[in-house]
């Protein structure tokens, strides 16, 4: 009895190479093959990733040649080699014309690489001085090793115990805790709680919310929502400095002048001024600049004179008073005496009416 066999089916050819046509009708704008044929797979992901028809993606393969052996059948049965496209070897007038090397040009190549060398010695690119960061270097180089040491440990202390005491669980405090090799993170609101640890009362003060705020704004210079430990140290390392003049130049950076211009206009001290909670720690030493920029207001009347205050001029009026000392934002120091509420609200409205009246007297 005879079987009938099923036909035989022949084979798919092998797809050649795309050629330049098929990959603009695809999406892609320009095309760099060297050495290597492009096979189907990759000309559907081409396909798939293609973006709008007349601005297309770049598709760039670089792969190593491959050696012509038979591989596959043909529809007559007999075996066939890959074939190669000739503008995979050769570049064609329209590319040559376009600036679009098929293959990568070594020559080329050399050339920009050493035109950018020359640029870059002609035109030396200056990195950006921060202010934040240089007075970290100075503060310390003011300081031994120890004392940078000392500081680190003391804000590590407190970071640990504000991100134990923001845990909701056991074991979120022992992981933290556990660990001394595991660097530590604070968030906004746990960045409260770490200014009460690291105060020497250890006691919470109505204005930790606004101070964390600002603090952690000027801290976290990329906006990622946490600081680490080393942003922490380098932050707050000039606060724990013995010069007076660091002191004051770091609490001007960090909360009054946070966008580090180096001075401030009378608009923008009011604004501050309307922001500051009463009965802040650092309330008084900000209405010595709202005098200050009273009185040079009213001087601008006689003599051309720009209605701002400078650091340097802070720091100035600073070292000239002998009964004004540096505010203690971070708690380090202890309380001589309780402050008189009532006098420092007064001086408050009084400063402010100052400087209003004498805003809009010039500006009328």
């Amino acid at each position: 009895k005879k079987v009938k066999l099923p036909p035989l089916v022949p084979a798919e050819e092998v797809p050649g190479p795309p050629t330049r046509t098929e990959l603009t009708s695809l999406g892609f704008s320009s095309l760099t093959v060297a050495d290597g044929p492009i096979s189907s797979r990759t000309r559907r992901a081409a396909a798939w990733s293609s973006g709008a028809p007349n601005e297309g993606p770049s598709l760039a393969i670089v792969r190593p040649p491959k050696k012509s052996f038979p591989r596959h059948g043909t529809s007559n049965g007999t075996l066939a080699p890959i074939q190669a496209s000739a503008h995979q070897s050769a570049k064609s007038p329209a590319a040559s014309k376009a600036g679009h090397a098929v293959g990568p040009s070594v020559t080329r190549e050399g050339e920009m690489l050493e035109l950018l060398r020359r640029y870059d010695k002609l035109h030396p690119v200056m990195p950006a001085v921060n202010e934040r960061r240089r007075l970290y270097e100075e503060a310390e180089a003011l300081l031994d090793r120890h004392q940078v040491r000392d500081v680190k440990v003391t804000v590590r202390q407190a970071m640990e115990a504000a991100v134990a005491q923001g845990s909701c669980s056991s074991s979120g405090r022992s992981y933290w805790l556990g660990s001394a090799t595991r660097e530590p993170t604070l968030s906004p609101a746990a960045f409260v709680i770490f200014l009460r640890h690291i105060s020497v009362a250890k006691q919470p003060r109505p204005d930790d919310e606004w101070i964390a705020n600002r603090l952690f704004c000027a801290i976290d210079e990329d906006g990622t929502g946490e600081v680490s430990l080393t942003e922490m140290h380098q932050g707050l390392l000039p606060a724990f400095s013995h010069r007076l003049d660091l002191r004051l130049r770091w609490v001007w950076n960090m909360l009054y002048d946070q966008d580090l211009v180096g001075e401030l206009g009378a608009l923008e001290i009011l604004r501050l001024l309307d922001r500051i909670p009463e009965g802040c720690r650092i309330e008084r030493d900000f209405l010595g600049v709202v005098t200050l920029a009273a009185a040079k207001i009213d001087a601008s009347k006689l003599r051309a004179s720009g209605h701002t205050v400078s650091v340097d001029e802070y720091i100035r009026q600073h070292q000239a008073s002998l009964h004004t000392e540096s505010p203690d934002v971070l708690g380090l120091r202890r309380a001589r005496g309780r402050t008189d509420m009532a006098r420092l609200l007064r001086e408050r409205e009084r400063a402010r009416g100052l400087l209003l009246a004498e805003r809009w007297s010039s500006s009328s």
